[in-house]
């Protein structure tokens, strides 16, 4: 009887013995391969994204070139001019023709020397390309016109124009971000494949009368007629002055599934929360108050709402985006557009065109922290967010020492729809924008103007005319 128990008992062991093991195996295995461990080092708080990414998302970091291209072409030839904005099918044709000629930019003996405004401008009046980038690049990401080798720091503007008749080659203009100074340099393009380029597009129906800032005197302090009040709008030289109406596709605005349903499906999530250094099985989950879904772990905090929108904000150091090599700065700007798409691949939305909406330069080596805002483009217009009142950006990143330290994305599916609407010209924007500013002591100095697809947080998406004013952080919508 003595023996039989202790059987019975051996039995009992072996049998929770080998449940143990079995339960350890399941663990094992759910550990080292679940979709989010190869997505982070063994101190996941200081994981960089080299090697991020897992197989439903890019293999690889990509390259920081399609972020960073020109907001704007500008065509001058034969007395007409045209607009070629990124995210439109002419601009990649004609830029990709420009990234073509760029590679003999550099390849002759000339260095870069002093022009004046004048010639500058007389240039731009003549046959030309204008490379307007929207803020200003570092010369790091400037690649194309030959990049470390540029006198100039930063800059906006690029122009590329044929030269004269004994040289024939092309000139390459570069003005200066922060002194405003100009240097012109002769490339090694002939001048024949530019005018060529330009002639291709500018016989386009699109091409016409489209006057720079700088021609109709917009850019300098004007007097009213009969009056002692001076004009306090002044514009940026090289805006272009739109003459006429346009019409403009409507788009609608959808939040992914994923933010819809994560309250009831949280693991949803997982592959993104990864992305940030996150460890799922280790994340502690909750639902705060207006349905917002919250991940905490030693990293940080993630918050996902049913608007759409995904915040990130780090406990440690955040999260890496250079590895210290050369070339810091197009690296981390590989980095953060591969995590932001993934994101967007993640959401169940797809690749998005996105553009830099801040000035990209010592992004990697400023003292303090760096905000890169980043705008979502359709149909080669920007996307602004009205969300509680206040005009915001749709992805906002905070570097501190190359690492991430918080990052807020409304995350939106864009449709354009099959309607049309009529949008007014420039000039009537500029009256109703001085309208708004008829009582302001000082001269206000407008650095863009351009029509936006305006989406307010839980109501509609309507296209407007914004402006980026000096020394205002917020975009400045513009209402009739």
């Amino acid at each position: 009887m003595a023996r039989q128990r202790l059987n019975r008992k051996e039995l009992y062991k072996n049998i929770i013995l080998i449940f143990l093991i079995f339960l350890s195996l399941i663990l094992f295995f759910r550990l080292w391969f679940g979709n989010w461990i190869w997505s982070y080092n063994a101190d996941p708080a200081g994981k960089s994204f080299f090697g991020l990414f897992d197989a439903s998302s890019k293999s690889e970091p990509v390259s920081a070139e399609d972020i960073i291209m020109p907001k704007q072409l500008i065509l001058t030839g034969g007395g007409k001019r045209r607009i070629l904005e990124k995210g439109t099918d002419k601009f990649s044709e004609c830029y990709n023709a420009l990234i073509d000629l760029s590679g003999q930019i550099g390849e002759g003996e000339s260095k870069p020397v002093p022009a004046t405004e004048e010639e500058f401008a007389a240039a731009l009046k003549s046959f030309s390309v204008f490379l307007d980038f929207g803020s200003a690049y570092g010369k790091e990401f400037l690649s194309m016109v030959g990049g470390d080798d540029l006198p100039a720091t930063a800059t906006q503007y690029i122009l590329l124009t044929p030269g004269d008749r004994v040289i024939q080659k092309v000139n390459v203009y570069i003005k200066d971000y922060s002194t405003g100074g100009i240097y012109k340099l002769v490339s090694e393009i002939p001048s024949s494949a530019l005018t060529e380029l330009i002639d291709a597009h500018i016989s386009a129906d699109s091409a016409g009368n489209i006057p720079f800032a700088f021609e109709l005197g917009f850019d300098k302090a004007r007097q009213q007629e009969a009056t002692e009040i001076s004009h306090n709008i002044l514009l940026d030289s090289y805006i272009t002055m739109g003459l006429t109406d346009e019409n403009v596709d409507t788009v609608s605005v959808s939040v992914p599934r994923l933010f819809a349903e994560i309250t009831d499906n949280p693991s949803a999530s997982d592959r993104i929360v990864s992305l940030f250094g996150f460890t799922p099985t280790s994340t502690r989950r909750f639902v705060e108050k207006d349905d917002v879904t919250t991940f905490v772990n030693k990293n940080g905090t993630i918050k996902f709402s049913h608007s759409g929108v995904l915040e990130y904000i780090a406990e440690n150091e955040g999260v890496s985006v250079t590895d210290g090599a050369d070339g810091a700065g197009t690296r981390a700007l590989g980095n953060i557009y591969s995590l932001i798409q993934n994101i967007m691949i993640d959401s169940g939305i797809g690749e998005t065109q996105l553009h830099i909406a801040s000035d990209l330069y010592g992004i990697t080596n400023r003292s303090g922290s760096t905000v890169i805002n980043i705008d979502y483009l359709i149909n080669g217009k920007p996307v602004t967010i009205v969300d509680d009142g206040k005009t915001v950006h749709p992805i906002s990143i905070t570097l501190e020492n190359g690492k991430i330290v918080s990052y807020k994305h409304y995350v939106y599916s864009f449709r354009t729809e099959g309607e049309r609407v009529s949008t007014s010209s420039m000039i009537k924007a500029v009256d109703l924008l001085y309208s708004q500013f008829e009582n302001s002591a000082d001269s206000v100095t407008v650095l863009d103007l351009y029509k936006s697809y305006v989406h307010t947080v839980g109501g509609d998406t309507q296209i407007l005319w914004c402006a980026k004013i000096k020394d205002l952080s917020d975009t400045t919508i513009i209402r009739e």
